[in-house]
């Protein structure tokens, strides 16, 4: 995941090095974010 941020991957190139294919890339992804965004910790940095 944090391949897809830092390094500015594309899912297909993910997808090759984790022998998974790119939307399954894509859906992990997003389901990742999804977990992020609805974190409390996460918000809780966020604040000013």
């Amino acid at each position: 995941m944090l391949e897809y941020y830092r390094e500015y991957r594309t899912l297909a190139h993910m997808g090759i090095d984790y022998g998974i294919s790119e939307r399954h890339a894509s859906k992990i992804v997003r389901d990742v974010e999804s977990v992020l965004i609805k974190s409390r910790p996460l918000h809780n940095l966020c604040k000013p």
